[in-house]
């Protein structure tokens, strides 16, 4: 594959509402990732929510700042609702190596909703599969995620 492109696809359901969403994206770095300086990226994906059949395009642009062992994320980006205008998205999260684990707090949000902050640890359980948990607050409610990752 062409280097600095990375391919995701995630899984998710809302245990309250019973909603399964899913979404395919492609991550290409402008710059090279840097352990101590900034680096950019930008991703297009489009994601599927509930069982109305249509799909959701999404484009963003990312900036990293990496420390000795902290890193900041900014983004900024628009997601384009079946019928619907285009709405802007941003984000900034901070990560903290601790250890075995990495700690991370986010605060992102999508024009006409409410932001959501959130908090979680993830860690590469054995070589190559990592596990994420967040917990946070999104519209008065609260919210909580178990992720895996495969890395290839």
């Amino acid at each position: 594959l062409m280097q600095g492109l990375e391919i995701a696809a995630a899984l998710s359901r809302n245990s309250s509402q019973q909603i399964n969403s899913g979404s395919v994206q492609a991550k290409f770095r402008f710059t090279e990732s840097r352990s101590d300086g900034c680096n950019f990226a930008g991703v297009l994906g489009l994601a599927h929510t509930g069982e109305s059949g249509s799909s959701t395009p999404y484009l963003n642009g990312i900036a990293t700042c990496n420390m000795s062992s902290s890193a900041v994320h900014f983004n900024l980006g628009a997601v384009r609702p079946t019928g619907s205008s285009t709405l802007k998205t941003w984000g900034v999260a901070y990560e903290r190596e601790l250890g075995a684990a990495t700690g991370h707090i986010e605060y992102f949000g999508q024009q006409q909703d409410k932001p959501t902050v959130q908090a979680g640890l993830r860690s590469e359980i054995v070589k190559n599969i990592q596990l994420d948990g967040t917990l946070g607050r999104s519209c008065s409610e609260t919210v909580y995620s178990l992720g895996m990752k495969f890395m290839f």
